[in-house]
């Protein structure tokens, strides 16, 4: 079987963002991740990873909708929920105003979502 060279992969452009982020390469990682969405928008690990490389560049903005994204689309992984949460505590801490009703939203869907879903992977954690 031959490859289409025509044929454009969101996992390929994914697993060359994640080597391109573990090299430092975050621009060229961040466009990729941004591919993979394009490509296939209901791709949850490209949403998440491309969160958790928005949070190394500050832009806890950016992240909160990646984590917001993948929520909506994979609404069974409780790392979905936690992420947000962890997002909203540190934009709620620098903005209270803005954000502390969104993350006490947050911990209280988080604590109902722990009460349905399986247990975190600790070792999985930004």
């Amino acid at each position: 079987m031959r490859a289409d060279p025509d044929y454009d992969s969101a996992r390929y452009h994914y697993l060359i963002a994640v080597q391109k982020e573990r090299e430092g390469d975050l621009v060229e990682a961040f466009k990729r991740y941004q591919s993979a969405i394009e490509i296939e928008p209901t791709f949850v690990d490209a949403y998440v990873e491309l969160g958790g490389l928005l949070i190394k560049v500050e832009d806890l903005d950016g992240a909160l909708t990646c984590y917001t994204d993948a929520l909506k689309l994979d609404p069974k992984d409780l790392k979905n929920f936690s992420n947000k949460v962890e997002v909203l505590r540190s934009l709620s801490n620098a903005n209270p105003a803005r954000y502390a009703e969104q993350y006490r939203a947050a911990i209280g869907e988080f604590e109902n979502a722990k009460a349905r879903l399986p247990a975190i992977d600790k070792s999985a954690s930004w």
